[in-house]
């Protein structure tokens, strides 16, 4: 049994005392300071507003309004995420002192990411020229990177390269499992082509005849009525409930229905319509609708409760949101719709297995993504990796490089020995 001096040697992340800060070396510990920047490790960074003002408009803006922060020797001190190493390399590009040294690529991908992020026009352009400087060493890490923070220039740059030292087929780097499978792919059909015409490493392909997945629930959403009324068939006014999402639209739905498909739900609602009995007025309405708020939009209620109304089965669903949905659905645990989804998942198998093994291995299904592994084996290579297909744009590029890797190996070795190959599949599909 664990005394009580055990329990309270048990001290969580949020209640340890932050580190004292400490002041960072020249030129950013003058005492004309007028504000102070601090970084995530605790670093103070004595800084000129006006010097930041004039190369980034984030500070300008931010500057201008009343900002959350500590005070430090009668200064303000406002703390960001980033770390003191890298805040030393974006300030000192935009002080009038020597430039910094940027030496590594972990270095020249955080410092990128910060000018990115705060606006600083030198940073910037200083950080993507550092990053290009390590094109001829690491040209597909610096493929990712630069598709990682939409750099298209240093992208299309590591890819030449890339392509050039024969650095791509095969060869795993960790920024795959970051990197959208789609930038992969078209990385790979450059690879085969030899040829730029019509290819922007970082965006997908435009598709300008059909909306997909977020794209089309916007468009349904925009064409809403003022009153932020969810359509059919959950636009009854006089349902007894009312869920708001969080962009604002009301679902009127009918509690028992919703209480039989979520515990969780169930809960929240009781736990609403005994507050608002509190707090009612004297006179004020009984048969009101009960109502709760939730963190998931419009899209995802629609999906998540079309399978709990009896004529789900006559509604066409949409597996291009499959994700959202079944994390929704683990959430509030509704059972149900998990079964739906997964039978959902099973006619995707049917007619396109490749979208079947993306949408597996994002929510980490690794019987199913197995199946569609083992189902893709009946395409050639050539054809598995010129497929190409919407939802690789929200899916990381680790588990698609290791199909077709195990792919190849299969080829290579016969179908007597897919099952072994799987083995090791398997163990990488939902690992990084």
């Amino acid at each position: 049994m664990s005394s009580d001096s055990d329990a309270e040697s048990i001290v969580t992340p949020d209640l340890l005392p932050k580190p004292e800060p400490i002041c960072a070396e020249s030129p950013f510990n003058r005492a004309d300071a007028d504000v102070i920047i601090r970084s995530s490790n605790a670093v103070d960074f004595r800084v000129h507003r006006n010097i930041l003002v004039i190369d980034s408009p984030f500070f300008e803006s931010m500057f201008s309004l009343p900002q959350p922060c500590v005070s430090t020797d009668n200064l303000d001190a406002v703390e960001i995420t980033e770390d003191s190493r890298t805040l030393d390399t974006i300030l000192r590009i935009c002080y009038p002192v020597l430039d910094p040294e940027i030496n590594t690529l972990g270095l020249a991908r955080s410092s990128l990411q910060a000018a990115l992020k705060y606006d600083m026009q030198a940073a910037i352009v200083f950080c993507k020229r550092a990053l290009q400087g390590f094109i001829p060493a690491e040209p597909l890490r610096v493929y990712a990177i630069a598709c990682l923070l939409g750099t298209e220039t240093g992208a299309r740059k590591a890819a030449i390269e890339a392509v050039s030292q024969g650095a791509v087929s095969g060869n795993y780097i960790a920024e795959l499992e970051e990197l959208p499978a789609g930038c992969y792919h078209r990385l790979l059909q450059y690879q085969r082509h030899q040829s730029l015409t019509g290819i922007r490493f970082t965006s997908p392909p435009r598709i300008p005849t059909e909306l997909s997945g977020t794209a089309r629930e916007q468009s349904v959403a925009s064409s809403l009525t003022p009153e932020h009324s969810a359509p059919h068939p959950f636009d009854d006014v006089d349902a007894d409930t009312m869920i708001v999402t969080s962009d604002d639209l009301h679902f009127h739905v009918h509690g028992g229905i919703v209480a039989l498909a979520s515990p969780v739900l169930k809960d929240m609602l009781q736990h609403s319509s005994m507050r608002s009995r509190v707090g009612d007025e004297p006179g004020s309405d009984p048969h009101r609708a009960t109502t709760i708020r939730i963190d998931e939009d419009s899209a995802t209620l629609t999906e998540l409760l079309l399978p709990c109304y009896p004529f789900s089965r006559l509604v066409k669903p949409k597996i291009d949101i499959l994700r959202p949905v079944l994390r929704a659905a683990e959430k509030y645990k509704m059972n149900r719709v998990i079964e739906f989804l997964r039978e959902l998942w099973s006619t995707t198998l049917e007619s396109s297995p490749l979208r079947a093994f993306l949408l597996a291995v994002s929510v980490e299904w690794r019987d199913e993504a197995e199946a569609a592994a083992k189902l893709l084996l009946q395409q050639d290579d050539t054809s598995l990796e010129a497929d190409y297909i919407c939802d690789m744009e929200t899916t990381s590029a680790g588990p698609y490089f290791r199909l077709l890797q195990y792919h190849k190996m299969c080829a290579e070795k016969g179908s007597a020995l897919v099952s072994t190959e799987f083995n090791g599949f398997r163990h990488l599909c939902g690992g990084r």
